[in-house]
C-alpha cells in the first residue's frame, strides 16, 4: 500500500533477521487494517508464537486483520547440539474506540538430560484482554525417555499448569498427558485435564481419555479413543480452529492415497 492512514485497507509486513554461530535473532513488524477478505480467505502472517503445549495453543492470539498492528521479537541460543534455548516477547494492538492490548513473553529450554531422556521447560506470562484474561501465567515440561526394552520404544510425559485472573477471580488449568511406544507402530496415549474456569463449570471439572494409534503401514493410520475429550480453540500451521466437546468412543482411519 502507498499510504498507512487508517482510513485506507492496507497491510505492511517487514521482518529482520540475525544469526551468528549459535546464536539467532529475529524481528518482525505489522500493521493491517481492513485486510480481511470474505471469511478470512488470506491468512497474514500473524506474529504471534503458535505452541505445541495444550495450554498455550488453546489460549493462542487469532490474527485480527481488519485493525491490527505490533511485533514479535524472539532469540535463540544452542550452546551444543542437545540444548536449545528460546525466548519470545510478542505485542499486539487491536482496537477502534476501545484499545486491547495483547502482550506475551515466553522461554523455552529443551535439553538432554541424559544419553536417553529429554528434558523441555516452559514458562509464559502474558496479557489477553480479548479472552478477559489477566495476569495469565502458564508453565510446565516434558519428558521422552528411551527405553532398552524390545517391545517397549520410549515413555513420554507431559504436565502444564495456567493460571489467571477473569473479573477479579483466579481461574486455573491443568493437564497431564503420558504416552508409551510400542515397537514402531503402536502407542498408546493417555490425556487427563482439570480446570475451574468459569466459562467451563461452577466449580471444577476434569476430562479424561486414553487413544490407541496404530499405524498399518505408511499409509494407513487408525486411532481409537475412548473416554472425554475438552473442546475449544486449537491451532496448527497458523490456522485456528475450534474442537467440540466428546464423550464416548471413537475411530479415526487415516489414509494416504
Amino acid at each position: 500500500a502507498t499510504s498507512l492512514n487508517n482510513d485506507k485497507a492496507h497491510a505492511l509486513y517487514s521482518s529482520l533477521n540475525f544469526s551468528a554461530a549459535s546464536f539467532g535473532i529475529s524481528l518482525e513488524l505489522k500493521d493491517y487494517r481492513n485486510f480481511l477478505l470474505g471469511s478470512g480467505i488470506n491468512e497474514p502472517p500473524a506474529l504471534v508464537r503458535e505452541h505445541s503445549y495444550r495450554v498455550l495453543n488453546r489460549t493462542t492470539h487469532v490474527l485480527q486483520p481488519s485493525n491490527e498492528s505490533g511485533f514479535q521479537i524472539e532469540a535463540f541460543y544452542s550452546p551444543n547440539l542437545n540444548t536449545t534455548l528460546i525466548l519470545n516477547y510478542t505485542k499486539a494492538k487491536n482496537g477502534e474506540t476501545i484499545t486491547f492490548n495483547y502482550q506475551e513473553w515466553f522461554a523455552e529450554l529443551n535439553t538432554s538430560f541424559t544419553e536417553n531422556t529429554d528434558v523441555g521447560l516452559f514458562l509464559d506470562y502474558a496479557q489477553d484482554p480479548l479472552k478477559g484474561q489477566e495476569n495469565r501465567f502458564s508453565a510446565g515440561f516434558t519428558l521422552l525417555h528411551k527405553l532398552s526394552s524390545e517391545n517397549f520404544q520410549s515413555i513420554g510425559l507431559e504436565f502444564n499448569s495456567q493460571a489467571f485472573k477473569r473479573d477479579n477471580q483466579t481461574m486455573t488449568n491443568y493437564v497431564g498427558d503420558l504416552t508409551l511406544q510400542i515397537k514402531s507402530k503402536i502407542v498408546v496415549n493417555m490425556l487427563s485435564e482439570w480446570s475451574t474456569d468459569s466459562f467451563f463449570t461452577d466449580s471444577s471439572r476434569i476430562w479424561f481419555g486414553s487413544t490407541i494409534h496404530y499405524k498399518m503401514n505408511s499409509k494407513n493410520k487408525f486411532a481409537l479413543f475412548a473416554g472425554e475429550r475438552r473442546g475449544g480453540p486449537a491451532c496448527n500451521a497458523g490456522v485456528c480452529y475450534e474442537i467440540l466437546d466428546f464423550k464416548g468412543v471413537e475411530l479415526r482411519w487415516t489414509t494416504r492415497f
